[in-house]
């Protein structure tokens, strides 16, 4: 059983993001959301560890309760 990775484990940030804003672009909101699901369901699966995705849906919940200024705690670290 694996835990959820929390530090940056990516290179390329700019470019996910970028391929992130693209996933959307001219969607109406219905779409977007459909399409984001969609490419959660099959990171989900890639993942393959249950209990880990439980954790970033728990992270996920407890981000979006916490306010702005205290969302940096649960923000990937940026390594240098």
């Amino acid at each position: 059983m694996s835990a959820l990775k929390t530090a940056t484990n990516l290179t390329g940030h700019d470019d996910i993001y970028e391929g992130l804003v693209r996933l959307h672009e001219g969607l109406s909101v219905e779409q977007s959301l459909r399409r984001w699901a969609k490419l959660v369901l099959i990171l989900a699966n890639h993942i393959g560890d249950r209990t880990v995705v439980e954790e970033a849906i728990d992270m996920a919940l407890l981000s979006a309760m916490l306010p702005d200024e205290c969302r940096t705690i649960l923000d990937w670290q940026q390594t240098d």
